[in-house]
């Protein structure tokens, strides 16, 4: 950050079992117990039917993917270990259970309780995994990432059986269970298919734990920057080769994920054959809205530390210009972005992690100067209450949601992305709309 936080305001991200829960959340038959007080319950409530409408984190039956134990102040002084196992034993009870995952909060997390123990004496035939309790000293993306890190060195995945030009993705970061991200999993499947590979598992896509153990048949892990460790621990687990690459966001983003992939896997030929005719669709889709909705447009994001550098790319492309990028992830988050495979970001004006009167006051000094469009989450337009075009984007989006497939990574999901900023440029209502549940 270029100054430093100062009085009590409050950084610009996400706890760090906020991205346990987005994980778990993203694995259809994994259940998480939270070694926690009851007002735990609550961070499931701010994703289920409010960030995601798929979610199914809760359940009218009561059999919730989320429980808490329900210490107290009073409890945490006591031997409660019992409680802690009741909750393991009746979560792994029942059916729909494929995996029990344990975490705790700061206030149990100093009793001590060997959760690994727990989940041994009270599952018999299920996989009990403990993902670190980390969250004094990490994000919410860490905690996605731990998660990921412990589904990869937990879960059987014996038996493989690896085909030539068979892929996993390890490493997609998959904060809602709607149409966006189905649409981005199966672009993803498409992106490989275009250079004649078969997606057998992507981490995380909504699968269930037998989806995600299909990673064993891979002969390469791609590995994403949400994911990075875990998708080292497969690749070196099912014996398959590792190539890491960026996101592919945006035309040049994809174009440029396209090509690494094939060269690494000496599918070049295939590769520009599919990137040619992949631009030439887009270019054909964008030709003649480009010089009336984006040229010399100013853009603000608000969001996620790996998309930044694509969308500052995705700006250029159609002669727009990336003014600002406010991060929603820690130094080393962002840092990754930047790791073997990836394109460091080139840029004058990003904040990491800030804190929300640092970015008041930068919001303030660029509306000065003009601002067209800000792409941001919900958060930001309830901080900012902008005037300007707005589309809301990443976690959490609480009013817009996304019921038929429609990506916005890969090729496809980059002409998606153009039309959402197209048309929320073109409206003459440039005020947020009004946020669900408030």
């Amino acid at each position: 950050m270029s100054e430093p936080r100062d009085g009590c305001h409050a950084p610009m991200t996400f706890p760090y079992n906020m991205g346990v829960l987005l994980a778990v959340n993203a694995v259809a038959d994994a259940y998480l117990v939270l070694d926690g007080p009851g007002c735990s319950f609550y961070r499931g409530m701010m994703i289920h039917g409010r960030h995601d409408w798929a979610s199914t984190l809760l359940s009218v039956t009561g059999h919730h993917r989320f429980q808490f134990c329900g210490v107290s102040a009073d409890s945490i002084a006591t031997s409660y270990e019992l409680k802690v196992r009741e909750v393991i034993r009746k979560v792994g009870e029942l059916p729909h259970a494929k995996a029990v995952l344990v975490t705790s909060l700061p206030m149990c997390t100093v009793a001590g309780t060997d959760y690994g123990r727990l989940l041994n004496a009270e599952l018999k035939r299920k996989p009990g995994l403990v993902v670190p309790a980390r969250a004094l000293a990490g994000g919410w993306l860490d905690g996605y990432a731990a998660t990921l890190d412990t589904l990869a060195e937990g879960l059987d995945l014996a038996g493989g059986r690896p085909r030539a030009g068979d892929v996993a993705v390890v490493g997609y970061f998959m904060d809602r269970g709607e149409g966006e991200h189905r649409g981005n999993v199966a672009e993803l499947g498409r992106l490989c298919r275009g250079l004649g590979l078969r997606l057998v598992s992507t981490w995380l896509s909504g699968s269930t734990v037998s989806g995600l153990k299909r990673v064993r048949h891979a002969r390469t892990i791609i590995s994403l920057p949400h994911g990075r460790r875990a998708a080292a621990i497969l690749a070196r687990r099912v014996k398959a080769g590792l190539v890491e690459m960026d996101l592919p966001f945006g035309l040049a983003g994809t174009e440029a994920w396209v090509r690494r992939l094939g060269a690494a896997l000496g599918r070049k030929r295939q590769a520009e054959a599919f990137i040619d005719k992949e631009l030439g669709r887009a270019a054909a889709r964008l030709e003649w809205v480009v010089p009336f909705s984006f040229l010399n447009r100013k853009v603000v994001f608000i969001g996620d530390p790996h998309l930044a550098r694509g969308m500052a790319e995705l700006c250029s492309e159609v002669g727009a210009s990336l003014e600002a990028a406010f991060l929603t992830g820690r130094p080393e988050a962002a840092a990754s972005n930047g790791r073997k495979g990836g394109r460091r970001p080139a840029q004058a004006a990003w904040e990491v992690e800030p804190h929300t009167a640092l970015v008041r006051r930068r919001w303030d000094e660029l509306s000065r100067r003009g601002v067209d469009l800000l792409v941001g989450n919900t958060d930001a337009f309830s901080l900012l209450k902008p005037g300007c075009a707005c589309v809301e984007f990443g976690y959490p989006s609480i009013s817009h949601h996304v019921l038929r497939d429609e990506p916005y990574l890969g090729f496809e999901g980059a002409v998606g992305f153009y039309q959402r900023m197209m048309n929320s440029l073109a409206s003459p209502n440039h005020s947020p709309p009004p946020r669900g549940g408030e």
